[in-house]
């Protein structure tokens, strides 16, 4: 018994040095491994002759608002230190870079540094995109545009002014064509939703058709 009394700190200790050496640094209370893991829940099937009414809206969201500042901020992308063995999912993002990168680019990040994958554009997770008609908003399902068209690219891009220096060494303001970075000034979202209502489960569901 004062054996085990004089061994106890000692074995504490390398118990301690163990737990330290195999601890990882958390992004908060407690792991978050479900995140990666998530997979989207199916709309419920609505058959036809259970719509007993349905109507399409469009809805323009706020972004500026409180309540939608999740969706707003961060206005541009914030990636923290990562590796092997440490939490995934590292970088943070708001859902128009969400959409525009990985929906209508198909880029892909690695999921434990959140870093850019070079070279890794999948064709077959770009979402579909459709132009809008600027005579008639509501034929916006009439002008497909392909997965692989450049042109996707330019779509949420902007043109920003920067100063370059002339031959003489004067500093003159010089637009270019800037990607996707700041989101600051696209504080609106419009949404092309369908009301149904299922007399078949007695709801008044709701189908999101475009962003």
């Amino acid at each position: 018994m004062k054996m085990l009394t004089k061994l106890s700190p000692i074995f504490i200790f390398i118990l301690g040095l163990s737990f330290y050496a195999q601890a990882q640094v958390l992004d908060g209370a407690y792991m978050r491994e479900n995140t990666v893991e998530r997979t989207f829940v199916p709309y419920q099937n609505i058959r036809e002759a259970d719509a007993m009414y349905s109507k399409k809206i469009l809805r323009v969201v706020e972004m500026k608002e409180k309540q939608n500042h999740p969706l707003y901020f961060p206005i541009t992308r914030m990636t923290y230190p990562g590796g092997i063995g440490v939490q995934p999912q590292r970088s943070r993002v708001n859902l128009l870079y969400l959409i525009y990168n990985v929906g209508i680019l198909g880029e892909q990040y690695d999921l434990h540094t959140g870093a850019l994958i070079e070279d890794t554009t999948i064709y077959d997770i770009r979402y579909p995109v459709y132009k809008l008609n600027p005579s008639d908003i509501t034929n916006w399902h009439r002008l497909p545009m392909e997965k692989d068209d450049p042109e996707r690219e330019d779509l949420l891009s902007y043109f920003e002014t920067i100063q370059e220096a002339d031959p003489d060494g004067n500093l003159i303001d010089v637009t270019i064509p800037a990607r996707l970075e700041d989101t600051r000034e696209m504080d609106k979202l419009w949404i092309w939703e369908e009301w149904v209502f299922d007399k078949q489960r007695s709801v008044m569901d709701v189908r999101i058709i475009a962003i």
